[in-house]
């Protein structure tokens, strides 16, 4: 039972993984195109945006 459940956890993990990877990566483009926007409208707000995007990737990659 107990290596079940760790098989069960092992598969559930990968894809929590892969499904956060997934979505950081979906941001990042939305985030993008939102960027192209902004920038007419202020840098220091698209810095704030680069900087969440990168923290949020480097999170997803190293954890």
């Amino acid at each position: 039972m107990p290596i079940e459940t760790a098989r069960n956890w092992s598969i559930f993990h990968q894809f929590y993984q892969s499904a956060l990877f997934f979505f950081v990566h979906i941001f990042s483009i939305i985030n993008f195109r939102v960027e192209v926007v902004v920038v007419v409208h202020g840098r220091e707000f698209t810095n704030k945006c680069i900087k969440c995007c990168a923290a949020a990737f480097w999170h997803a990659v190293v954890e």
